[in-house]
């Protein structure tokens, strides 16, 4: 994974929803070793030269994560860097925050609000 491409959006947990943590999600660029990882066994073609070619505009990758390290029904999902990252809604209302690190308090401020 390219950290100096890779976004980190840390998610307020959905207590209606029954969550006690939110969701962390990782987008960054979609190489070959993730394509391989991911989404080769769900596509054609199965290779990544031939998927670029085919698909130009999926350039990244974005994985969504629970507490517990399992990815969430439908992740990871491909696209484009603005398909994939959290709508202008949910960073508006602060459902969703860019954070440099899971770790940061401002990622453990969300999960564990006041």
């Amino acid at each position: 994974m390219n950290e100096k491409f890779t976004e980190r959006y840390q998610w307020m947990p959905n207590r209606a929803g029954g969550q006690r943590y939110g969701n962390k999600q990782i987008i960054t660029p979609l190489t070959e070793e993730l394509f391989n990882q991911h989404v080769r066994d769900k596509v054609q073609p199965e290779t990544f030269m031939e998927y670029r070619k085919l698909y130009p505009r999926v350039t990244h990758i974005s994985i969504v994560q629970k507490a517990d390290g399992s990815t969430v029904l439908g992740s990871p999902s491909i696209g484009s860097l603005n398909e994939l990252r959290p709508q202008r809604e949910a960073l508006r209302m602060g459902w969703a925050k860019k954070v440099d690190s899971f770790n940061s308090s401002e990622a453990k401020f969300l999960v564990h609000p006041p």
